[in-house]
């Protein structure tokens, strides 16, 4: 839980003072120096050092706090440390650089970026509490507050509303591996080149996002890890006492590089804009979503031209999403409107046999082999059934894998029907290829209560089938999350009730696995440290947990599959086992990379 300034000197700041403060700090000082904080703040999530987290909060604390603000921080901290309630976080600056593009002035007589002006610094400081108050704004605190717990529907709307607070954020203080999502995002290219070598008009997608921006997506690549390189080989405290470091200059950077002036212009327009293109961004999008959560900005231009050559870094993180997940995002915003549809559809394919080929790696196929990929029900018309199942003797594991994510428009609404509506498009059951709907008709298709309209899966004795295991495979991480995956289990639970499948069967509550834990999961599988079943067995049981149900506890909104994998283990005293895939795959990109480098990258 974050320090605000109210409840340091209880009273609030209305949005009105908010804004008369903003008014008189001059834009680009003020903007350069939160992007340097940010920087900061980001390098210490991704380098995961609590002990630089800790340090810089001190730092910052000394630095743009004035003695009364400092005093009453301390006292308040004083039965806490900074990791459990920071002053400074991403989320707070990053939201307070938005509010300094659209409402500072570039005549404003604050300039906090400058060694003689303290005075500046401190209302900048001032400022970064009161921005702690705004996360929480009165129609969702009217909204909890009247909610009766006691109540099932009421439970319901305060997780709802509960996710349409933290799934907007909770990307950036759950930053992927970078080695997981680096090898996989390698993975699936190569495998939507091959099945997909002319999609475009006759073009790979590599030679058409060129035509498109100016530059291949091998080199967009190379650029961003070459960067992402630089960064992380300095420490926070380095950093802080030559910040000299935290510069790039557009000319000298890459070269003696195979890289075309042009090329790196063009890499550069897609991930940088001045203070007057960011400033423009910021006034196009500003109302769109809610300004809160609305990070699409930094996301976009995680780097910020200081003047000329000049570029420094807004968010490591974010940079660093360009070339994982976001690298989704930068390929589908550069395609015109009607080829995003095709790229979406074979995005999906391309995720599937990804997925398709991790379960193979551990289930090889043969005679005896109890994986069953890309099946279909044995009818007069071809009709695909799971994606994947798994048999175990009298148990089924049944599987949709989804490759699609939750639109930004929906994540940063801070709208709790906005939100859940988009899930449930994609992945619940509004259309015939939600993912818990299908999984729900074919299991009703495998066990309906009237036997003669059963339908067989070829080579799959169900005769001595009694319990189903539902599974959704993700490529969003955020649907790990424990109130997400808990809504996609409620309407998992519904879709169930309203089928006429036989009551022998036992149909387990949903598993939603996010691919990032399947591949952790799948280095203990081939070990023989225990069984798929095993597992879902117990991450069916966890929601009954205190530990895992989100309304048992506020950190339990946090929690993920990761989290459940991690009890599991525990309670199974099975020790560590680093993933040799990702490590091998991730260094296969890093080689292809440092070839072009003087710089000497490795994976962290």
């Amino acid at each position: 839980m974050m320090v605000t300034y109210s409840e340091l000197t209880g009273a609030k700041v209305s949005e009105d003072e908010f804004k008369q403060i903003l008014s008189r700090l001059e834009r680009g000082s003020t903007f350069h120096l939160l992007s340097t904080i940010n920087c900061f703040l980001s390098l210490t999530s991704y380098q995961n050092s609590d002990e630089d987290f800790i340090f810089l909060q001190r730092f910052l604390s000394h630095h743009l706090l004035d003695k009364e603000l400092f005093d009453l921080t301390n006292e308040k901290l004083s039965q806490a440390t900074p990791l459990e309630r920071p002053i400074f976080h991403r989320w707070q600056i990053l939201y307070l650089m938005k509010r300094v593009l659209l409402e500072s002035s570039d005549k404003g007589d604050l300039v906090p970026h400058s060694d003689q002006n303290q005075p500046a610094r401190e209302t900048l400081g001032r400022l970064c509490l009161i921005v702690n108050d705004f996360f929480m704004n009165e129609q969702d605190e009217r909204a909890l507050d009247l909610i009766h717990w006691d109540k099932a529907e009421d439970r319901e709307q305060a997780q709802s509303i509960f996710l349409a607070q933290m799934l907007p954020v909770a990307e950036l203080y759950n930053p992927p591996p970078l080695d997981e999502a680096l090898a996989r995002l390698d993975q699936m290219l190569q495998i939507f080149e091959h099945r997909f070598p002319l999609a475009f008009g006759g073009t790979t997608l590599s030679d058409y996002f060129r035509s498109l921006t100016g530059i291949n997506l091998e080199s967009f690549i190379e650029m961003t890890l070459g960067i992402h390189a630089h960064y992380l080989s300095h420490d926070v405290r380095q950093l802080i006492e030559n910040p000299i470091d935290l510069n790039l200059n557009r000319k000298t950077f890459f070269s003696n590089l195979n890289y075309s002036d042009s090329e790196i212009d063009h890499f550069f327009r897609l991930v940088s804009g001045d203070l007057n293109q960011l400033t423009e961004a910021a006034r196009d999008q500003n109302g769109a979503l809610d300004s809160r959560y609305d990070l699409r900005l930094f996301q976009t231009y995680p780097l910020f031209r200081i003047s000329g050559d000049s570029f420094t870094c807004i968010d490591y993180g974010f940079l660093l999403e360009k070339v994982l997940q976001g690298l989704y995002h930068t390929i589908l915003n550069s395609l015109p409107n009607n080829e995003r549809r095709v790229f979406f559809e074979k995005w999906g394919k391309v995720f599937e046999e990804y997925v398709t080929q991790v379960f193979l790696s551990i289930f090889p196929a043969s005679p005896f082999s109890n994986f069953y990929p890309h099946s279909y029900f044995l009818h007069k018309q071809e009709m695909e059934a799971f994606d994947g199942m798994l048999e175990y003797s009298t148990d089924l594991i049944a599987m949709e894998y989804k490759g699609g994510v939750i639109k930004a428009a929906a994540k940063y609404s801070g709208n709790p029907d906005e939100l859940l509506g988009d899930i449930d498009k994609k992945f619940g059951t509004v259309h015939a290829d939600s993912g818990v709907r299908q999984l729900a008709q074919k299991i009703e298709r495998l066990f309906t209560a009237n036997v003669s309209e059963r339908l067989q899966i070829r080579d799959l004795d169900l005769a001595g089938m009694r319990v189903v295991y539902p599974v959704l495979v993700v490529n969003d991480s955020n649907l790990g999350f424990s109130l997400t995956a808990l809504r996609l289990r409620s309407w998992f639970d519904s879709e169930i009730e309203n089928r006429n499948i036989d009551p022998a069967i036992t149909i387990r509550p949903l598993c939603v696995l996010p691919v990032g834990e399947l591949e952790e999961i799948k280095t203990y599988l081939l070990a023989g440290d225990f069984t798929l079943l095993d597992f879902l067995h117990f991450y069916a049981n966890a929601v009954n947990e205190s530990w895992y149900h989100p309304l048992s506890d506020p950190d339990n909104v946090w929690k993920d599959v990761g989290f459940v994998f991690t009890k599991f283990r525990d309670a199974r005293q099975i020790p560590f086992r680093p993933n040799q895939d990702r490590i091998d795959g991730s260094g296969r990109v890093f080689d292809r990379v440092s070839s072009k480098f003087r710089i000497a990258i490795g994976s962290e």
